[in-house]
């Protein structure tokens, strides 16, 4: 599926080992990885080979027309809660003999496999789908995306500038607690409540070393409430008062619902269409959108420069972003980037949400991603 040559001139290798994340429609094929992890105080920490690779630029081909079957892969950090019934649907109603299969993992799972694919020079994906765009903006300065023509229907603020991502949903990390252990007047309405006493070893969150939205949160709460210290003894004021009030790391943002709804743990950061997904499923959960404002995310899309399968690639992408195939995301409980769709019943609309919404240095993520992570372990478990 890939071609055997690389196409790609590696420029600059820099290697760092981090421990830190026409008949019935086939079936897709689900492409599973085991991850090592590391417990330690209670937190679960993935260990991965991260590769920053710089590449010269590639000039994008004309795309040629889709003849015959095609089979793409799609590498995405997107729960499989929305993923496996998006790619079912796709695979049995397109028209043009295309099948999608899937590798899905924590967004930095998916870097350091992509990183990898790059240095032996071929890489498996024709598409991504994670939650932090920082990583497309890393991809494309590397000149490893292809450019695509988004539709019309989505508006500009969900584009690269420059064609060559866009975002496919918008999902905002807010506040979760457990209905069955405390009470809507008791749960937390702001980022600062998560630091009252009384919830000291019962707040959850995800781990940026694992987390593309982790990593974002983190990022805005950094910025929003500062940092002390300097170079390696750095940290988040935030997260530093977070850790000093027990609060418990788990790796990818599913652990921590599923963490908070079975009483575990009874508040947390948590991402908003999760929430709604396990309270569908009976559980005892419920979002609190932050009055001071959400951390809100437009999750990107991109085709690799180096897919075989050009057509196919976009054929996938137009089915993501159509009409109906952003309706369908909303039937799963996740919000739309087409802003004439309405967003499922009783959540704020996304101009509303991005109104309010803690802003995001993605160029900071993207420049910086070791240091944050770094920064975020000094602060969480060493700072004194």
């Amino acid at each position: 599926m890939k071609r055997a040559t690389v196409w790609l001139a590696l420029v600059a290798l820099l290697i760092t080992v981090t421990t830190v994340g026409c008949g019935p429609a086939p079936t897709p094929q689900v492409i599973k990885e085991t991850v090592p992890v590391e417990v330690t105080k209670e937190v679960v920490v993935e260990t991965t080979r991260e590769v920053v690779v710089t590449a010269t630029p590639v000039s994008p081909t004309a795309v040629p027309e889709q003849t015959g079957p095609a089979t793409i892969m799609l590498y995405t950090s997107v729960p499989e809660g929305v993923v496996v019934p998006l790619v079912e649907k796709f695979n049995a109603e397109n028209s043009s003999d295309i099948t999608v299969e899937y590798y899905r993992a924590g967004s930095n799972s998916i870097i350091s496999k992509i990183t990898t694919e790059l240095i032996v020079g071929r890489v498996q994906a024709d598409v991504i789908w994670v939650a932090d765009p920082a990583y497309p903006m890393s991809l494309k300065k590397m000149g490893l995306l292809m450019p695509y023509e988004t539709p019309a229907s989505i508006p500009d603020q969900f584009k690269d500038p420059d064609g060559y991502f866009c975002a496919g949903r918008v999902i905002n990390m807010g506040l979760a607690y457990n209905t069955n252990l405390v009470s809507a007047e008791e749960a937390p309405k702001d980022w600062e409540d998560l630091l009252d006493p009384k919830w000291k070893g019962n707040v959850g969150l995800g781990s940026p070393l694992f987390s593309g939205t982790a990593i974002d949160a983190y990022q805005a709460l950094r910025d929003k409430f500062g940092t002390e210290g300097e170079q390696s003894s750095k940290y988040a004021v935030y997260f530093k008062k977070l850790a000093d009030n027990g609060a418990v790391v788990v790796s990818g943002q599913e652990d921590v619902i599923r963490k908070i709804a079975s009483g575990d743990l009874k508040v947390g950061m948590a991402v908003d269409f999760m929430v709604r997904q396990q309270i569908d499923a009976g559980g005892p959960i419920a979002f609190v959108y932050p009055e001071s404002g959400a951390v809100a995310i437009a999750s990107p899309l991109a085709i690799l420069a180096s897919t075989d399968e050009p057509e196919a690639a976009q054929e996938f992408i137009d089915f993501c972003l159509s009409q109906a195939g952003q309706e369908f995301l909303v039937q799963l409980r996740v919000l739309s980037v087409n802003l004439d769709i309405a967003p499922p019943e009783g959540v704020p609309t996304v101009p509303e949400i991005l109104a309010n919404a803690i802003p995001i240095d993605f160029e900071n993520i993207e420049k910086n991603r070791d240091g944050l992570l770094q920064e975020f372990e000094y602060g969480m478990f060493m700072a004194p």
